[in-house]
C-alpha cells in the first residue's frame, strides 16, 4: 500500500512539476511580450514627445507698426495728426471655414454691419486674398470694443487691434499740398519690399508730401519674438524691440497764408465768369521756400483716407475744373506773355541791346503766313522794354529770327523751364521747352520756323506749370540766382549759385517789369499795388487754347465769355515784390480765365499784399 501510494504520489508531483514548469514558460513568454510591446510604446511616446517639443518650440515673429510721423508748417501749426484706431480682424488662417464663416456672421451682428457689408465679409472669409488678418471692420467705439472682447467664444478667430488712423486739420486748404495717405494695395507691396506694408491696413502716401516724403514719414517697425505650440498657442515672449515712429516733417508753407489764398481765388473777381479753376504759388526769392502752392477748387483728403462712395468719387473725377490734380505742380499751361522775357535775355546774350527797335504793325508775314500781334492796330516802334510793358508780340516775331530758337530754349531751361524743379516733392510735371534736337528726339518731327515765331511768345510746344513760373520769375528778381523751390524746411545754399547772367540784361527786364505795373500804358497796370515799399512788378500772359479765326480781335476778348468755359484762354500773372528788394514771386494761372490782366494780375496783387503784411508780421528771416 505504502509502495503504491508513493508511486501514485510521485505521478501526481511529477504532473504538478510539468504544469509548473509550462506555466512560468508561457508567463515568462507573455511577460516578455508585453514588455516589448510597453518598450515599443514608450520609445513611440518618446518620439511623439519629441515631435511635439519641436513642433512647440518653434519660434514666430510679428512686426509691430510705428507711429507715422506728424506734418507741420513753418510756424508749427500741425496739419496733418494721428489718431488712434480700434479695427476688429478675423485670423482666418487659425479656424476653420466653418469658425471663419461663424465668426463673421455673429461679428457682423454685434456691430451692426449693414447686409452688403456682411456679403462682402462672408465671401472674403471663405476665400480670402491673402494669409494676412482680415479686417472686418475700422474706427470701433468703445463700447463696440468691450462687446467683442466679451463675446470671445462666439467668436473664434476674431480681435481687436489698435493702430492709427490719419486726420487732416485743414481740409481742403493743405489737401494738395499735405496729400493723403490709403491702406497698402497690391502695386504698392508690389514695388515696394518694405514688409511693413503687409501688415493689414497699413497706410501709405499716395499723393503729395504723404507720398514725396512717405519712407521717413513711415518710420521703421519694431519686432516681437514669441514661442508657441502646435496649435500656434502663444507659450512665451521671447524678446521685443520697439518700433521707431516716423520723422516729422516741417514745410515751408505758411498755413494762415494758404488759406488766404485760397480764400482769394474762390472769391474771384466781381464777375465769376473769370475764375473757376486757378493755381497760385508764392515763394521766397531769396531761398526758393515755397510759402504757398494753391489749387483751386480743392477736395477734402479724408474722403481718400476712410473711403467715398462712387456718386462721390464720379463728381470728383468727373468734374471739369479737376479739384482732384494739384494745377500749382501737375497743371501744364503754354505761359503765354509771360516767357517773353526768357525770350529778350537769349536776346542780350547774342548782342541785342535795350534799345534796339522794331516795327509793329500789327502782323508779320513770316515763311508764308501772316503772325498777328494781340494788337491788330499795332504799337509803332519798338524798343526791349516797352515790348514787354505793352506785350507787343511782333517784336519778338522779328527778335527770334535773328536770334535763334536753340539760344532761347537754352535760357529759358536755365531759369527753370522744361524741368522738374523740386527735388523734394514728386508730384511735379516738368513741362516742355525743349531745344531744337530735343523736339525730334521726342517727336520725331523737325524744328520750324514756325515753331519757332509761336514758342518765343510762351505757345505752341512750350508749356510749363506755375511753380516752374514763380521759379523763373524769382531767378529775375533775385538778380539771376538759382534758387531752387522747396517745400520741406531744410537748409538751402544761401546765396543760390549764380546763373551767370550780367546784371545789366537783367535790369532791362526788371525795368520793363516794372512798367507793366507801374506805367500808364501797363497791361497790369490796374492791379498797381500803391503801398509806398511794397510795389509790385510783374508781366501779365494770355494763353490760347484754340486758334482764333481770322475776323476776331484779340484786344476784344469779352467775346469769350460768349463760348464755352474750356475753350476759352487761359490768363496768367507771373510777379515779385517789393521791387526795392525783391523778396517774393507769385504767379498765379486762371484756367480759361480770358485775360491776364482781367483775372490773373489783381489776384496776383492781394496776395502778394497779403504775404508782405504776414511776413512783416512773423518777422521771416532768411
Amino acid at each position: 500500500m505504502a509502495q503504491r501510494s508513493s508511486g501514485r504520489f510521485s505521478e501526481e508531483a511529477i504532473r504538478a512539476a510539468v504544469f509548473t514548469r509550462r506555466a512560468l514558460l508561457l508567463g515568462g513568454v507573455q511577460v516578455l511580450a508585453l514588455g516589448t510591446v510597453a518598450a515599443r510604446l514608450n520609445l513611440l511616446g518618446q518620439n511623439e514627445d519629441l515631435r511635439s517639443q519641436g513642433l512647440e518650440n518653434r519660434t514666430e515673429e510679428a512686426l509691430i507698426r510705428p507711429e507715422r510721423g506728424k506734418v507741420y508748417d513753418r510756424n508749427r501749426n500741425a496739419l496733418a495728426i494721428n489718431t488712434s484706431n480700434f479695427r476688429a480682424l478675423l485670423a482666418h488662417t487659425e479656424v476653420s471655414r466653418a469658425s471663419a464663416d461663424r465668426s463673421v456672421r455673429n461679428a457682423a451682428a454685434l456691430l451692426q454691419l449693414a447686409p452688403q457689408e456682411r456679403r462682402a465679409l462672408l465671401a472674403l472669409a471663405q476665400n480670402p486674398p491673402s494669409r494676412e488678418p482680415l479686417i472686418l471692420a475700422e474706427n470701433l467705439e468703445w463700447d463696440q470694443v468691450s462687446v467683442l472682447e466679451t463675446r470671445q467664444a462666439d467668436l473664434p478667430g476674431v480681435y481687436v487691434d489698435r493702430t492709427f488712423g490719419r486726420q487732416y486739420l485743414y481740409g481742403q486748404i493743405g489737401a494738395h499740398v499735405v496729400g493723403y495717405v490709403q491702406r497698402a494695395r497690391e502695386k504698392d507691396i508690389e514695388r515696394d519690399s518694405d514688409p511693413l506694408l503687409k501688415l493689414p491696413g497699413f497706410l501709405v502716401g499716395q499723393t503729395g508730401i504723404e507720398a514725396s516724403q512717405d519712407i521717413p514719414l513711415r518710420g521703421q517697425a519694431g519686432l516681437r519674438a514669441y514661442e508657441v505650440n502646435a496649435f500656434g498657442k502663444v507659450l512665451r515672449q521671447l524678446e521685443q524691440s520697439q518700433p521707431r515712429p516716423g520723422i516729422d516733417q516741417h514745410l515751408t508753407i505758411d498755413i494762415e497764408l494758404q488759406q488766404r489764398v485760397y480764400d482769394r481765388l474762390a472769391e474771384g473777381l466781381e464777375d465769376p465768369r473769370f475764375v473757376q479753376a486757378a493755381a497760385a504759388v508764392v515763394m521766397d526769392v531769396t531761398n526758393g521756400e515755397i510759402l504757398a502752392a494753391v489749387s483751386y477748387p480743392s477736395y477734402d483728403p479724408m474722403l481718400f483716407t476712410n473711403g467715398m462712395t462712387a456718386e462721390q468719387w464720379d463728381r470728383l473725377s468727373n468734374n471739369e475744373h479737376a479739384p482732384i490734380r494739384f494745377k500749382a505742380t501737375r497743371g501744364e499751361y503754354p505761359p503765354g506773355s509771360t516767357f517773353k522775357m526768357a525770350t529778350l535775355l537769349a536776346a542780350q546774350a547774342q548782342g541785342f541791346k535795350r534799345d534796339d527797335v522794331f516795327e509793329c504793325t500789327g502782323s508779320v508775314e513770316i515763311a508764308n503766313r501772316t503772325f498777328r500781334c494781340w494788337n491788330r492796330r499795332g504799337h509803332g516802334e519798338v524798343n526791349m522794354v516797352r515790348a514787354l510793358r505793352e506785350s507787343c508780340d511782333c517784336y519778338f516775331y522779328e527778335l527770334i529770327q535773328q536770334v535763334g530758337w536753340d539760344s532761347v530754349a537754352a535760357m529759358a531751361q536755365r531759369l527753370g523751364f522744361n524741368a522738374a524743379v523740386m527735388p523734394d516733392f514728386s508730384d511735379e510735371n516738368r513741362g516742355s521747352c525743349p531745344t531744337r534736337e530735343e523736339h525730334f528726339l521726342r517727336r520725331g518731327q523737325e524744328w520750324r520756323i514756325g515753331d519757332s515765331v509761336n514758342a518765343c511768345i510762351g505757345q505752341g510746344f512750350i508749356l510749363a506749370t506755375p511753380v516752374q513760373l514763380a521759379t523763373f520769375t524769382a531767378r529775375i528778381a533775385n538778380g539771376g540766382y538759382a534758387v531752387v523751390p522747396h517745400i520741406v524746411r531744410t537748409p538751402m545754399p544761401y546765396p543760390a549759385p549764380a546763373l551767370d547772367i550780367p546784371q545789366a540784361h537783367l535790369a532791362v527786364i526788371q525795368e520793363g517789369m516794372w512798367e507793366v505795373v507801374n506805367h500808364e500804358r501797363g497791361t497790369a497796370k490796374k492791379a498797381a499795388i500803391q503801398v509806398e515799399g511794397q510795389r509790385m512788378a510783374g508781366k501779365t500772359g494770355t494763353s490760347q487754347v484754340r486758334a482764333l479765326s481770322q475776323n476776331v480781335d484779340e484786344f476784344e476778348n469779352d467775346w469769350q465769355l460768349e463760348v464755352p468755359w474750356r475753350h476759352r484762354d487761359h490768363a496768367l500773372f507771373v510777379g515779385y515784390a517789393p521791387v526795392e528788394q525783391p523778396r517774393f514771386s507769385c504767379a498765379v494761372v486762371v484756367e480759361h480765365g480770358t485775360s491776364g490782366s482781367k483775372a490773373a494780375a489783381p489776384l496776383a496783387r492781394d496776395i502778394l499784399i497779403n504775404t508782405q503784411a504776414l511776413a512783416q508780421a512773423r518777422g521771416y528771416s532768411r
